[in-house]
């Protein structure tokens, strides 16, 4: 029962089609889109299912995002597109309430490169107060690495302006954090 049965187009075909339909923003394509994804079995394709959802914009694919997110943080599939595309979809969407599970995703798996920069992005721009003052107060840890440190930095730098942390900040700068 693999993706690959005479039923289903080639790969390539598979493709083109997921991609066209991310130009006519149809809501009913969202079923269709998100079952072929569970049965994919490449990533480039999963990538631009995934694309296709976060332009199509419809907020019933939260859940399935946020899932997908969690099957596939741990993998060489998420650092080889398919973290992006989910984490864009996530954003698109304006999904703040994950926030702190992309923050601990971040965290955890040391990243480095254009997949921390995104999702370093995503979280200060997606960021409340709370998150906020969660990645003052990490800044200030002296396990963490400079890299980690300053990919914060830059997160705090898409928050909203928001006073509590101000005074947070400007304490850091006089302090020594090696």
């Amino acid at each position: 029962n693999g993706i690959d049965e005479p039923r289903y187009p080639a790969p390539r075909l598979r493709a083109s089609i997921v991609d066209a339909l991310a130009n006519f923003h149809e809501v009913f394509v969202i079923d269709e889109l998100t079952s072929l994804f569970e049965i994919e079995e490449h990533t480039w394709i999963k990538h631009r299912i995934v694309r296709t959802l976060g332009i199509i914009g419809d907020l019933t694919i939260v859940d399935f995002l946020r899932n997908a997110l969690l099957k596939t943080a741990y993998s060489d599939d998420f650092r080889w597109g398919l973290g992006n595309a989910i984490i864009e979809a996530l954003w698109r969407l304006q999904d703040t309430e994950f926030v702190p599970t992309l923050l601990e995703i971040f965290l955890d798996m040391e990243l480095h490169g254009h997949l921390a920069t995104y999702l370093t992005i995503a979280i200060g721009d997606l960021a409340d107060k709370d998150i906020a003052i969660q990645i003052v107060n990490l800044l200030s840890d002296e396990e963490i690495d400079w890299q980690l440190r300053w990919l914060l930095t830059e997160a705090l730098d898409q928050v909203q302006s928001y006073d509590e942390i101000s005074s947070q900040l400007s304490n850091l700068l006089t302090s020594r954090v090696d």
